[in-house]
């Protein structure tokens, strides 16, 4: 006897349509605490979200000791100062926020750059 095939509650990613799916299907802010133990990055991800925002709010740039004070304030985050300037150069690295030119210790959201196809 076979057992009855269950459809799953969301289209795998490989079948999403449109560009906005995709990201939706990125974007873990409205999955619940029991989804969120399970994946690796998650808390990760929530830290640099909540960098990225303070970032925003902070006029796009802001130097580590501004980042350290508003993510106490905004999310009652206290940080080890090494521990996110550790964070803040993997960001770098991905490409979520970069180093302002010309100063020490000050970052700012990277724009995103549109890839161009080869012809």
């Amino acid at each position: 006897m076979q057992k009855p095939i269950r459809k799953p509650l969301h289209k795998p990613l490989a079948l999403v349509d449109s560009e906005a799916e995709r990201l939706r299907a990125r974007d873990i802010s409205d999955l619940p605490a029991e989804v969120l133990n399970e994946l690796r990055s998650a808390q990760a991800d929530v830290l640099g979200r909540q960098v990225l925002t303070v970032i925003q709010a902070l006029g796009g740039s802001a130097d580590l000791d501004h980042i350290l004070i508003a993510l106490f304030r905004k999310f009652g985050v206290v940080a080890k100062r090494r521990f996110l300037q550790n964070k803040l150069w993997r960001m770098i690295r991905k490409g979520q926020i970069r180093k302002v030119k010309g100063s020490r210790g000050v970052f700012c959201i990277a724009k995103v750059k549109k890839r161009q196809r080869r012809k």
